[in-house]
C-alpha cells in the first residue's frame, strides 16, 4: 500500500488526519454511542472514513511511530486492494482473497467479503481441497462485513462430515429458512479455527456461529459485530436508497445474534507491542490450538 511504501507499519497510532484530532474524534463517538455493542466497529469506521477519498487525492496523516515519535506523512490515495464489486444498491466494496500454507502444513484462508461468488467460491474450493490432509485450517473473517448467506453454507459443506446439520435459521414474517449443510462427497476432517473481530458481520457470523454451535470450529479473536438481519435496499424516488431488515438469524442452538455478536471461544486482543513486533497473536493462538499446543479442545 501507499502507507507501507512510506515505511508506516502495523502498531503505529493515527493521532491526526488533516485538521482533525483523532483522539478527540474517538472520544466524541464514544460519548454518542455509549453502551452500543458495536462501538468498536464505529470507532474503526470513524477513522477509516477520514483516510478515504478519491484516488489521487492527498491526505496528511499525523502518526506516532513505534518509538513514540510524531511523524507527519502526506499520502496519495490509491485504489483499494482487491476487486471492486457492486451488488445491487449497496455501496461498492473491494473483495480480496488470501491463501497460504502456515506452520506444519496448516492451511490459511482469508477473504474480505461474502460477495463476488463467481470468483470467490472457486478460490475457496481450491484452497480447502488443497488442504484436505492438513492438520487444520484457519478461516480469517476479521474485517469481513458479510454478504450473501448462501456462500457461508457453501463453505460449510467442506467442513462438516455428518448430514443433518445446519448453520441456523433465518425467520421472516412468512417463512423460516433452515440453512442446511449438505456435506460434499469428500470433506475436511481436521481442526477448523475461525478468526473474527468487531468488524465481522452478517454471513461471517453465520459461518462462525453456525460451526461453533455444532462443535465443528473454535472461534478466536474479539466479539463480532452482531449485524445478522437479512435486509434489502429499495430505491427511493428522490434518488437514494432505503435499507431495511426483513429476516432474523438464530443459530442452530437457538442463540439470537443481532446486537450481540459471536462470542469467541478464546478472546485474543492484540497489543500495540505485539503489532509493532510484527506479530499476529490471534492467528498464533489459532495455529497453536490446531497443532495441539493449547490446553483447550473441542
Amino acid at each position: 500500500s501507499a502507507a507501507a511504501g512510506r515505511g508506516i507499519a502495523p502498531g503505529w497510532e493515527v493521532v491526526g488526519v488533516g485538521d482533525e484530532d483523532v483522539p478527540l474524534l474517538l472520544a466524541e463517538v464514544a460519548r454518542e454511542l455509549d453502551g452500543n455493542r458495536r462501538l468498536d466497529a464505529h470507532l474503526h469506521a470513524a477513522v477509516e472514513a477520514r483516510l478515504e477519498g478519491l484516488v489521487g487525492e492527498r491526505v496528511v496523516v499525523l502518526l506516532l511511530d513505534g518509538s513514540g515519535r510524531r511523524r507527519e506523512v502526506a499520502l496519495d490515495l490509491e485504489e483499494k486492494l482487491g476487486k471492486k464489486v457492486q451488488f445491487g444498491m449497496l455501496p461498492a466494496t473491494y473483495v480480496s482473497i488470501r491463501t497460504a500454507e502456515l506452520e506444519d502444513g496448516v492451511g490459511y484462508l482469508g477473504f474480505t467479503s461474502f460477495l463476488d461468488p463467481l470468483r470467490l467460491m472457486p478460490a475457496v474450493d481450491s484452497a480447502l481441497q488443497t488442504h484436505l490432509e492438513a492438520p487444520g485450517v484457519v478461516i480469517d473473517l476479521r474485517g469481513n462485513g458479510g454478504g450473501l448467506p448462501g456462500m457461508a453454507s457453501g463453505i460449510a459443506r467442506w467442513l462438516v462430515v455428518e448430514k443433518g446439520h445446519s448453520l441456523g435459521t433465518v425467520t421472516t414474517r412468512e417463512t423460516t429458512l433452515r440453512m442446511v449443510i449438505s456435506p460434499r462427497p469428500r470433506t475436511f476432517a481436521g481442526r477448523v479455527a475461525i478468526l473474527v473481530d468487531c468488524r465481522s458481520g452478517s454471513a461471517s457470523e453465520f459461518l462462525a456461529a453456525g460451526l461453533q454451535d455444532i462443535g465443528r470450529a473454535r472461534v478466536f479473536g474479539t466479539r463480532s459485530m452482531g449485524a445478522v438481519l437479512s435486509s434489502i435496499v429499495e430505491r427511493l424516488r428522490i434518488g437514494g436508497g432505503f435499507q431495511y431488515g426483513f429476516g432474523n438469524y438464530v443459530t442452530a442452538g437457538g442463540t439470537r445474534l443481532e446486537g450481540v455478536g459471536v462470542t469467541p471461544d478464546e478472546e485474543v486482543v492484540a497489543t500495540r507491542d505485539e503489532l509493532l513486533a510484527g506479530r499476529d497473536p490471534v492467528l498464533e493462538r489459532a495455529v497453536a490450538w490446531i497443532l495441539h499446543r493449547s490446553e483447550h479442545t473441542i
